[in-house]
């Protein structure tokens, strides 16, 4: 466990990336990002 994080909490954010489209799991079941980056807009008022 080289980042120490608990097996659960990686498996949720898992679920989480993937629900948005940003991880997807191909036909031999392998988990991929095919991006070479992800930029984010954030409002931070209304």
């Amino acid at each position: 466990m080289l980042l120490q994080r608990d097996y659960k909490n990686v498996h949720q954010d898992v679920q989480v990336l993937m629900r948005v489209g940003l991880i997807i799991r191909g036909p031999d079941t392998k988990l991929t990002a095919p991006w070479e980056k992800v930029i984010a807009e954030i409002n931070l008022a209304a």
